[in-house]
């Protein structure tokens, strides 16, 4: 049987292990998230449709964080439930319960996602 500090000592390793996840994670959002912008930007070079200060400010600015990425991710994913949700009831049926509750969940839910992003800004 383990005693007390060698699970505690278990248990910081297993949150280290974690944390350096977490880490990997962010900066794997962070380089995909860089690497769409940039591809992005050499498909409007390619077909002409650019503005030359745009492609300069992209070119000097850093990578936005995987932070703000996971945001917009987390923040995203919501608003598409929200929206997969009001168009199953969509035209507002004042009579119907459901309808009647389905709103107003959307509504908050719509505060939420809003109060996500407003966050990763």
């Amino acid at each position: 049987m383990k005693t007390i500090e060698q699970l505690q000592e278990e248990n910081a390793e297993l949150q280290e292990e974690v944390e350096a996840l977490k880490y990997w994670r962010k900066l794997a959002l962070q380089f995909d998230g860089h690497r769409m912008n940039a591809m992005s930007m050499l498909k409007m070079v390619a077909t002409g449709n650019f503005d030359l200060e745009e492609v300069r400010k992209f070119i000097a600015a850093a990578p936005v964080s995987g932070d703000k990425h996971l945001t917009e991710i987390r923040a995203q994913s919501l608003q598409d439930a929200i929206h997969a949700v009001a168009n199953k009831y969509e035209g507002s049926d004042t009579t119907n319960p459901w309808c009647i509750g389905a709103n107003h969940v959307l509504v908050l839910f719509a505060k939420y996602a809003d109060s996500i992003r407003k966050e990763g800004q």
